[in-house]
């Protein structure tokens, strides 16, 4: 479902995952029912959608981390909903 979201929804999947590096596993070939030269094919790929904010040490210590935190969650919004839609969950 989600590789169909993103291949039908290219332009809102790219703006959901601008800014991000995805991580996780991949196929090493594209997945059956998409072509090997598909505009996105390195996401269509994707096994495992995965992104993270790294935190320094002062940072976790800081009284401010719940709200860095915070807004870490709101910038991964976007990603997030669009996997879940994809899904047909609620975000």
């Amino acid at each position: 479902k989600i590789r169909d979201a993103i291949a039908w929804k290219a332009d809102e999947w790219k703006k959901a995952k601008h800014g991000w590096t995805l991580e996780g596993a991949s196929l090493t070939r594209a997945p059956r029912g998409y072509a090997e030269n598909h505009p996105l094919i390195e996401d269509l790929k994707r096994q495992d959608f995965v992104v993270s904010v790294r935190f320094s040490n002062a940072q976790v210590c800081s009284p401010r981390f719940l709200q860095a935190v915070t807004a870490a969650a709101k910038k991964m919004a976007p990603l997030m909903s669009f996997l879940a839609k994809a899904q047909g969950q609620q975000f």
